[in-house]
C-alpha cells in the first residue's frame, strides 16, 4: 500500500463542532458532500495548509496539488488559449491544447465573455496541468450543463488511471458515480 498523500486524524478548527479523520491515496476520488456551513471548504483549506489544524495532525505528502474553489477569478482581457499557454509556462510545463478542446472551450474568447460555465471548465482544465498529484475541486458542477458534467466526470475517472487523486466538495454528489470513488457525508 502507498503512502497517503493527505492524512488527518481528528483534525479540526476551534469554530467546528467536529473533527475529521481522512486519508486520500494516490488514483483515488474522494467526494465531500453535505449541507451549507457543516466544514466542506474548511477541510479543503486544511487538506491545502489555507488553515492550520486546531486540533489532530495534517500530513501532505502531495508535493503538486491543484485547487480550483467555488468563486474563481480568471483575468478577464485575456482569451482562454493565453491564459492556458501563460499558466503552462507558470507550472512549467508543455500546454497540452487538448485539454481545452475536450472541455469544449472557446480558445480566442476573452475570458470576460465567455460563459460561467466555460469559466468554470477553463479553471477546471488549468488544475489538471501539468500532472498533479492531487486535484481538489470545490463545487466544481456549478454552472456546467449536463454533457460538461458528464464530461468533467468522464475526465476525472482518466486522471484516476493516470495516478492522480481527485477530492470533490460538491452538493450533488450522485453526479459522480465513479466506482472508485469513496463518498463522505459532513
Amino acid at each position: 500500500m502507498s503512502t497517503p498523500l493527505i492524512e488527518m486524524k481528528d483534525a479540526g478548527k476551534h469554530y467546528l463542532d467536529r473533527t475529521f479523520t481522512l486519508s486520500v491515496a494516490r488514483s483515488s476520488v474522494t467526494i465531500l458532500s453535505g449541507e451549507n456551513g457543516i466544514g466542506k471548504t474548511t477541510l479543503i483549506h486544511l487538506m491545502l495548509g489555507y488553515v492550520t489544524s486546531d486540533k489532530g495532525p495534517v500530513r501532505r505528502r502531495a508535493k503538486r496539488i491543484a485547487y480550483v474553489p467555488e468563486h474563481v477569478f480568471l483575468p478577464p482581457y485575456v482569451t482562454a488559449l493565453t491564459y492556458m499557454r501563460t499558466l503552462a509556462r507558470i507550472k512549467r510545463c508543455p500546454f497540452d491544447p487538448s485539454l481545452l478542446h475536450r472541455f469544449r472551450v472557446p480558445l480566442l474568447k476573452s475570458i470576460r465573455k465567455l460563459s460561467k460555465g466555460n469559466r468554470r471548465k477553463l479553471s477546471i482544465a488549468g488544475a489538471f496541468l501539468c500532472d498533479p498529484e492531487l486535484v481538489i475541486l470545490d463545487e466544481p458542477l456549478d454552472g456546467l450543463d449536463d454533457e460538461a458534467r458528464d464530461t468533467l466526470v468522464t475526465f476525472i475517472g482518466d486522471a484516476v488511471l493516470r495516478g492522480v487523486a481527485c477530492v470533490i466538495a460538491t452538493h450533488e454528489p450522485s453526479v459522480f458515480n465513479l466506482a472508485e470513488a469513496v463518498h463522505i457525508r459532513l
